[in-house]
């Protein structure tokens, strides 16, 4: 006896894949349950599961498609296309693109902008970027300005 597993992603890993779970000595009626650990998913990805059962006779239909969600997990890659331009002598403003979509490993809530003095004020300090209202992964450009800022120093 063994069953077949059906799963796809829905925005991520698109091509359907599936797994065999074999029973091994099965005595009839005593398996209740059976449990089946899907893993190499790609994070924060909605996946449609489906099960069919086998035996020596044939394959049954598949189940109606359950959908569950991956957990999050931290970003595969950095923010894109960073750029600095100086507003004032004592401003300067950062922009830069988010990560690639299927590196962003679920919904970004806040980037965090280090920055250090070249001449003067050189002690690192950060700001934060909070994104309110994402919808994924719609946020394209993110800017934030650095004010208070030593003048004539390269930051």
């Amino acid at each position: 006896t063994s069953y077949n597993i059906s799963y796809t992603g829905e925005i991520f890993d698109t091509d359907t894949q599936f797994a065999v779970v074999n029973i091994t000595n099965p005595i009839y009626p005593a398996v209740t349950q059976v449990s089946f650990d899907l893993t190499g998913l790609q994070e924060y990805n909605n996946y449609t599961v489906s099960v069919s059962a086998v035996n020596s006779e044939g394959v049954s239909t598949f189940t109606a498609g359950v959908i569950q969600i991956t957990d999050e997990a931290a970003p595969n890659d950095t923010p894109q296309n960073v750029t600095a331009v100086a507003l004032s002598p004592t401003s300067i403003r950062v922009t830069f693109y988010p990560p690639p979509g299927i590196d962003q490993n679920g919904l970004i809530t806040s980037y965090n902008i280090s920055y250090t003095g070249e001449l003067f004020d050189t002690d690192t300090r950060f700001t934060f970027v909070n994104i309110t209202n994402r919808i994924y992964p719609a946020v394209t450009e993110v800017s934030s300005d650095l004010t208070g800022l030593q003048e004539y120093n390269n930051y």
